[in-house]
């Protein structure tokens, strides 16, 4: 008889120890050895999966054939094991149907299933018997069924809907493939069911979730592969210089795909529909221009693009007015645009060519600087400006370290008082403040810019709020995975306004920010520091490799090249955002160069 389960956390929590201790990880803790509380969901092991599989091929086989079941004795050992089973088919991605059994040998329902598969026509018909070449098996085991309520967590739990003799159920991997959220994927299950669009609203509707146990073949890997929320994410934080340097690669093969012929660079991209988003924001495709800028200037191959990126981005989108130049799109030109056009210039080896535009733009800066150091989040607007706060939390660091970099370009005093005056102002009302005014997006760009203000002028007075502010940001890591294992070194705590969920964008640009904080915690000295952010540095880093898409994890795409490389958004949204490329290869190149892993 197989066993049922052991605890999930009790595992992720011992490969956290491990890594926060110092220990090198081993690849003790497995695919294999998902499990689940509670759930009623058997522990297999690697032998038994290929074994099913088999089993799955098998049943295919007597399909065309003519044998049936009774030709085959299964295994005792899966006797009383009766969990519903479901049998899903692709070709290259794309699915080619699905059904389920239940028997009372696991075995037994697998066959069944499969051959039910067989019949399934909903996909542009069922499978042929030329396709079996070709065929992808995948295989979901149901846990046992749970009241559907607020613990519902997508990609986590399959969805049962039932009313009278209408039946319609989602296994937990559809909320990824559709990336639909919540709402529209409980739309969608009442279709299917047919009963009305609304019906999760009806109380004699029976609702229920459960937890499920995913694996397959993929046409991405000859191997058998076990999925986490339609993930293959490590169990072992293992984040070595070998493993980060091998995301960081693929983070570049995304980028240098994601290139428009117009140089800029597509902004979203949906792998469940494929399609690019015709939404765009200008500072997130100015900071990949600043990746861009600094590729050009050690490889000439990305000088051309890199010259169009730059012509695209002043023909369109910047404007002059006598003295001054921004950034100017729709309603307004504001401080992080004009800041990260900033840096993008300084980064340059066109910088001589636009020297005369980077300087404009150092002018409107120092416009918007008030006299006690602080900025306006806005040069040029029209309408009510809101939250002005929120955006000056995200682009007041930006702003004082493009003027540093810049001051740093020309040797033009007044950009380093500029930057000097409003990092001033920022550590009173950030550091000396950070009780009243505390907001995490706030840490990683005044780290940035506090680092590089301390490199400058060698003033010590830049060092004790990086600790600050940093020392703070890490309480917010989740370090022991839960509620579930790709939370693990994630950044968020549903108490603090904007971070309830984490974001593979937020996760990156804070593993970006703690480098620096490492790196002058370790040229200060400061044993204990240098320590802590460094384990909290390659926790975030496991994190982030965790959402990025390589191999069996792209198993339900057609066109997996588009998304290779990418990060998810989150978990359970596989949009890929352009700035979680961006700030992932920023953040792996700054761990790289600092041997952070070593």
């Amino acid at each position: 008889m197989l066993k049922y389960t052991s605890k999930e956390g009790i595992v992720w929590l011992a490969a956290v120890v491990l890594v926060l201790s110092g220990c090198n990880l081993t690849a003790q803790v497995t695919q294999d050895n998902i499990s689940f509380d509670n759930e009623a969901i058997p522990i297999l092991s690697q032998e038994d999966k290929h074994y099913f599989i088999t089993v799955a091929q098998t049943s295919v086989s007597d399909f065309f054939s003519g044998k049936v079941e009774a030709e085959h004795t299964w295994p005792a050992r899966y006797d009383g094991v009766n969990n519903t089973v479901f049998i899903a088919f692709r070709l290259q991605g794309k699915k080619k149907g699905s059904w389920s059994a239940r028997e009372n040998n696991l075995a037994s329902s697998i066959y069944i299933a499969t051959q039910r598969t067989l019949k399934d026509q909903r996909y542009n018909g069922s499978i042929e018997e030329k396709d079996i070449p070709n065929l992808k098996i995948e295989m979901f085991i149901l846990g046992k069924n749970h009241p559907y309520n607020s613990t519902y967590e997508p990609g986590i739990h399959g969805i049962k809907f039932k009313k009278g003799n209408k039946v319609a159920v989602y296994y937990n991997d559809v909320a990824i493939e559709l990336n639909h959220n919540t709402a529209k994927l409980l739309e969608s299950l009442c279709k299917k069911a047919k009963l009305p669009e609304d019906c999760a609203g009806d109380p004699n509707v029976e609702k229920y979730i459960f937890r499920t146990l995913h694996f397959g073949t993929t046409h991405l890997s000859p191997e058998i592969v076990t999925f986490y929320r339609g993930n293959t994410p490590a169990l072992e934080v293992n984040s070595t210089k070998d493993r980060i340097q091998k995301s960081l690669d693929l983070a570049f093969v995304w980028f240098k795909r994601h290139i428009k012929k117009n140089g800029t660079f597509e902004y979203i991209y949906n792998p469940s529909n494929e399609k690019y988003s015709d939404k765009n924001t200008i500072p997130r495709q100015l900071m990949a221009s600043v990746v861009l800028a600094k590729l050009s200037q050690d490889n000439p191959n990305y000088l051309d693009t890199h010259r169009k990126n730059l012509n695209y981005i002043f023909d369109n989108w910047y404007r002059e007015d006598g003295d001054k130049g921004y950034i100017y799109n729709n309603k307004w030109s504001s401080l992080g645009s004009n800041s990260m056009a900033i840096r993008a210039l300084s980064y340059s080896p066109l910088f001589d060519e636009y020297k005369d535009k980077a300087d404009k733009l150092a002018n409107t800066i120092m416009s918007m600087q008030h006299e006690d150091g602080s900025f306006d989040a806005f040069y040029a607007y029209t309408g009510t400006v809101n939250n002005e706060n929120w955006h000056l939390a995200y682009s007041s660091g930006g702003a004082i370290l493009g003027m540093s970099e810049l001051y740093e370009r020309t040797k033009e005093q007044s950009y380093l008082e500029t930057a000097h005056k409003a990092q001033d102002f920022y550590l009173v009302e950030y550091v000396d403040k950070i009780d009243e005014n505390y907001y995490p997006g706030y840490v990683p760009w005044h780290t940035m810019s506090l680092s590089t203000l301390f490199k400058i002028t060698g003033d010590e007075k830049y060092i004790a709020p990086i600790f600050t502010i940093n020392d703070k940001l890490i309480e917010m890591q989740n370090t022991d995975g839960r509620p579930y294992m790709d939370y693990l070194g994630s950044f968020f705590n549903p108490k603090i306004k904007g971070y309830q969920i984490p974001y593979s964008t937020t996760n990156a640009v804070i593993v970006e920010g703690l480098a620096y904080a490492y790196e002058i915690a370790r040229d200060a000295g400061d044993v204990a520091r240098t320590e802590k952010y460094r384990n909290s540095v390659l926790l975030g880093a496991h994190n982030l490799m965790n959402l990025q898409f390589a191999g069996p994890n792209m198993y339900y795409m057609q066109k997996p090249e588009r998304a290779e490389g990418g990060f998810h958004y989150n978990a359970y949204d596989n949009r890929i955002r352009i700035d979680a490329i961006q700030h992932t290869i920023d953040a792996f190149t700054k761990i790289i160069a600092l041997e952070l892993t070593e």
